[in-house]
């Protein structure tokens, strides 16, 4: 009884482990995809800002619309940073699942 009892919680914990795993693996994948469309969306927002600041040095463009891409620029790093945090949370997780230490 108690053998049957030491089998089946042995088997809860393999399965729990596997599912923790298999979650950890499938949240790595989602946060590799993001993590590419954000980083062209920090490139081009980079970009768009560079431009802006040479047409508003060439007098084409006023100070506030520079202004209002520095702000997007910075929006797309800050989201860029915030998944890369996550990214380093996953693979933690990730590294726990599959049994590892915090050394």
């Amino acid at each position: 009884m108690e053998q049957q009892a030491a089998v089946e919680a042995y088997a809860s914990a393999a399965l729990n482990a596997f599912s923790e795993v298999e979650e950890a693996l499938a949240d790595g994948q989602t946060i590799g995809r993001r993590k590419v469309f954000l980083e062209q969306a920090s490139t081009a927002s980079d970009e768009a800002l560079r431009l802006a600041r040479l047409q508003y040095n060439e007098g084409e463009i006023d100070l506030l619309s520079v202004l209002q891409l520095e702000q997007s620029a910075f929006g797309a790093r800050s989201n860029l940073l915030t998944l890369r945090r996550l990214e380093l949370d996953q693979n933690i997780a990730l590294n726990l699942a599959l049994g590892g230490d915090w050394e």
